[in-house]
């Protein structure tokens, strides 16, 4: 709650999700330790001293904070990129000479049927980085295999390889953690308005 100094004027803002947000960015939780971890940032937060801030000039003092709501959005747990082995990625995506489909083998063959798409997208990222300019000649599998397998010993999954059922949206951050890269997912859109899902 606000009051302007010189009118006496008193404003109320109520939250909502799309305004005044604390955080710079939301904060993903799925057990214990993350919720502790979200406690403990939220504690750190000078609310009072975050709500001058948001005053519109110097004329505005903060009377209070009145309330404080917090939006929990469910991240649903769906794998992501597999291609369809039947019909592989949908023509407007292989034909966009912008995109790496990585739907099939670097050694040619049949459209790919495990889950390790994530993974052949950040050998890809990889190797970019390191000075990569094309596809060809980048070791897409071995890569994604050699990747796969930091990943498990970093979040200390055992599954093998063969058995691994595809990155779910809430592994999103330990990958970002673990190879320290900023990943972002997209919805692309038809014209007929059905939607596809893919990462690669």
């Amino acid at each position: 709650m606000l009051q302007n100094q010189s009118t006496d004027e008193v404003r109320y803002y109520h939250s909502s999700q799309n305004n005044n947000r604390i955080f710079e960015r939301p904060i993903h939780v799925q057990d214990i330790y993350s919720f502790q971890t979200f406690m403990q940032h939220l504690e750190q937060k000078d609310i009072l001293e975050w709500a001058r801030t948001q005053r519109p000039n110097s004329a505005w003092t903060v009377q209070c904070v009145t309330n404080l709501t917090i939006f929990v959005n469910k991240v649903v747990g769906y794998p992501m990129g597999k291609v369809d082995s039947s019909t592989g990625v949908p023509d407007y995506i292989r034909n966009n000479k912008g995109l790496y489909t990585l739907q099939t083998r670097s050694w040619g063959g049949g459209i790919i049927d495990d889950n390790l798409c994530m993974f052949r997208c950040l050998a890809v990222h990889k190797a970019m980085m390191n000075g990569s300019t094309m596809l060809r000649g980048i070791p897409v599998e071995s890569s994604a295999k050699m990747l796969f397998q930091i990943f498990a010993d970093y979040s200390k999954n055992k599954e093998p390889i063969d058995k691994f059922q595809g990155i779910l949206g809430f592994d999103i951050q330990h990958l970002e953690a673990c190879f320290d890269v900023n990943i972002n997912i997209y919805t692309l859109e038809l014209v007929n308005k059905k939607k596809h899902r893919f990462v690669c």
